[in-house]
């Protein structure tokens, strides 16, 4: 019985056809996973930041309201005026005037993402919140 060369090929090494196609393939969906794992970090990054900016400039509006007024539900009102501004689906979970005109103002804001949000284990890290502080300057 003769093989030919080629066939002899086959024989030694296997059939390596499909292989390339294979790496490919795995390649991509390990990319596409990390690119959707970054976009929701990122997301997450974002929704912090947002957070804190509207935080603090929902703070500063309430302290400027509160000086001129000297009245708390103004000064809430002009709060959550400049926070709906900014982003309405960010939400004020707290605030309160100290004694000496301080303003403090925390917000909650969830991340909009592509499997977090969705997740009930990952949820919690969506939803960021931050508090800040903020005086009457003149």
């Amino acid at each position: 019985m003769s093989v030919s060369r080629a066939g002899a090929r086959l024989v030694l090494f296997g059939d390596e056809r499909g292989v390339i196609v294979s790496f490919v393939i795995r390649t991509i969906v390990v990319f596409a996973i990390l690119g959707v794992i970054a976009y929701d970090a990122g997301q997450v990054v974002v929704a912090q930041v947002k957070a804190e900016n509207i935080a603090q400039t929902a703070a500063q509006a309430g302290a400027d309201a509160y000086h001129s007024s000297k009245n708390t539900g103004q000064a809430r009102t002009a709060a959550d005026a400049v926070m709906n501004e900014q982003d309405p689906s960010t939400v004020i979970t707290a605030f309160q005037v100290q004694s000496d005109g301080t303003v403090s103002v925390t917000v909650r804001r969830t991340a909009h993402t592509l499997i977090v949000e969705h997740v009930a284990p990952l949820r919690h890290f969506g939803v960021q919140t931050a508090t800040a502080q903020a005086v009457h300057t003149f």
